[in-house]
């Protein structure tokens, strides 16, 4: 998402995580998404590095460049629960049959506690941090999203209206749609696919 408000090009390879290809592993031993490899070989396997590097180079919506003192700090605490607590709880929420130490509502209650934090500040503005969307909306949203998925007749149906209403707005708003758009994998012989 970050690559598109910036305008930032690049070549697009669609992988299957069952079938990783060999150059990923070689760029990244960690094998998970997203990569992104430049030229000169340098490489940024981690989300929300990619996100900053790409709101370095250009920022036209001032996602990050335009905040401030107090509400850069309110996006890295933010950042932060979301990468280094609900993330966690999420991945077991998602596959609960791989944890069985818990069930699926004990991940799903461990995860309401930052969707209801969530839910209390968008009582007050539009957006996670104000009244205009900021970097804080790009990385979190995809993470609300995939919560909401894991049970979408409860979601649709819980008490976080709130938090509905803001993740139903992006998904919904035209920078989304035009990223989420469905590519075949990427195969050696293929011709380039250049994003956006």
């Amino acid at each position: 998402m970050a690559l598109y408000v910036c305008g930032i090009s690049v070549e697009l390879r669609e992988v299957v995580l069952k079938n990783k290809p060999a150059s990923m592993l070689h760029y990244s031993k960690k094998g998970s998404v997203p990569v992104l490899v430049f030229e000169n070989g340098r490489v940024i396997d981690e989300s929300i590095d990619i996100v900053n590097w790409a709101l370095s180079v250009h920022d036209p919506e001032q996602l990050k460049s335009g905040l401030s003192k107090r509400e850069t700090d309110e996006v890295q605490s933010l950042q932060g629960e979301n990468d280094y607590i609900f993330k966690s709880h999420l991945d077991r929420y998602k596959y609960a049959d791989r944890h069985p130490e818990g069930t699926r509502e004990e991940y799903q209650k461990h995860c309401l506690s930052f969707i209801s934090a969530l839910e209390l500040k968008l009582e007050k503005t539009k957006f996670l941090i104000g009244d205009k969307r900021t970097v804080a909306d790009i990385v979190v949203m995809p993470f609300i999203r995939q919560f909401a998925h894991v049970d979408k007749k409860w979601f649709d149906d819980c008490e976080y209206h709130q938090v509905k209403r803001w993740l139903y707005d992006e998904i919904e708003g035209e920078t989304f749609s035009k990223i989420m758009k469905k590519y075949p994998a990427w195969e050696p012989e293929q011709t380039q696919l250049i994003f956006p």
